[in-house]
């Protein structure tokens, strides 16, 4: 599990798509993390990083095209996100 995390960390950083802000975003989300779920708000991440809201929308839809994050949705509604470790491959 520990290799496949590590090689998930190394995608991401190899990742040309991603800006800055995405990855700033992504450890937010992962410091939120509570039993595989990160459950935190845009509008919280924005004002932990002092981004404004428009931008921690843009950086998410990012890492949810990546693969990198996955929507988790109860009833339709928005409660948190899940992280994609399987799918990545590091670019080349």
């Amino acid at each position: 599990m520990q290799q496949d995390y590590r090689s998930w960390l190394e995608a991401i950083a190899a990742n040309r798509n991603l800006r800055g802000e995405d990855l700033r975003v992504l450890l937010v989300l992962l410091a939120n993390t509570n039993n595989d779920c990160a459950q935190i708000t845009p509008i919280e991440i924005a004002n932990q990083l002092g981004l404004r809201d428009s931008n921690v929308a843009r950086a998410i839809k990012r890492l949810f095209e990546e693969g990198i994050i996955k929507k988790k949705k109860f009833a339709g509604k928005l409660i948190g996100y899940r992280f994609s470790t399987e799918e990545l491959e590091p670019e080349k």
